[in-house]
């Protein structure tokens, strides 16, 4: 399972106890073990032109993430779950789009994918293009990220084409309860609704397990991941029952 963190993050702020409380990766594997745990690290600092942290373009941050994919990840896994938060999301999903539909080269088709062994869960994650103007901090965002409406749509149609190759991604989504700066983004649109949980903590807390009163989020995430293994937990029908 790779872990992607979000926007001005690393892994552990974002995964980890810097994260607040006792930590979304802590929950996880105390709820839901059987799986390898990589965290994904890219340029995600807004504010730090110089510095290695600073925000890529978004072209740069899917490519380097498609190639880890291709060359090392998706061969060594029969099964490969990518959980993305905020930002995070939007790096997964242009870099799966990218891979699994690329551009003079013949499309990649490991076992994993093939064989529909490839689960993507996107935490309040930016998925289209809002309809009205972007301003203040959305507009800087999008700026650094060097994406624009056409390139944003294109990908969205893509997700939502049921019988291209985002049909072999297994997708869901959970939206916080809050309006952050992904919400003109009009997260959860290329995912069915039917696999959209839409949960009762704001934007901050989907991964501060403690820190919002509420495991409602990682919990949904392991009864997915159990779901996927062929058992059954607790947490599975409640879910189900949220959403």
């Amino acid at each position: 399972m790779l872990l992607v963190h979000g926007l001005g993050a690393d892994s552990d702020e974002t995964w980890g106890p810097g994260a607040g409380g006792d930590g979304f990766l802590a929950r996880l594997i105390e709820t839901e073990p059987p799986y390898a745990l990589l965290c994904v690290d890219y340029p995600s600092r807004l504010g730090l032109p110089r510095s290695a942290a600073s925000l890529l373009p978004l072209s740069s941050l899917s490519a380097g993430f498609a190639t880890a994919l291709r060359e090392s990840l998706l061969p060594a896994f029969e099964k490969l779950v990518i959980v993305a938060y905020c930002l995070g999301g939007l790096v997964a999903r242009f870099a799966l789009a990218d891979l699994l539909n690329p551009q003079g080269r013949a499309a990649f088709s490991p076992p994993s994918v093939a064989d529909g062994g490839l689960m993507l869960i996107l935490l309040d994650a930016p998925e289209d293009w809002p309809d009205s103007p972007l301003d203040g901090p959305m507009s800087a965002i999008t700026r650094m990220l060097q994406v624009d409406a056409p390139a944003m749509q294109a990908n969205a149609a893509w997700w939502r084409d049921r019988f291209g190759p985002a049909s072999r991604i297994d997708a869901y989504a959970v939206l916080s309860r809050d309006h952050c700066w992904v919400t003109p983004f009009k997260p959860g649109s290329t995912v069915p609704q039917e696999r959209v949980l839409r949960s009762s903590v704001a934007h901050l807390d989907l991964v501060r397990p403690s820190a919002g009163g509420s495991h409602e989020v990682c919990d949904h995430v392991a009864a997915l991941l159990a779901a996927r293994l062929g058992r059954r937990s607790p947490a599975l029908a409640e879910v189900r029952r949220e959403a």
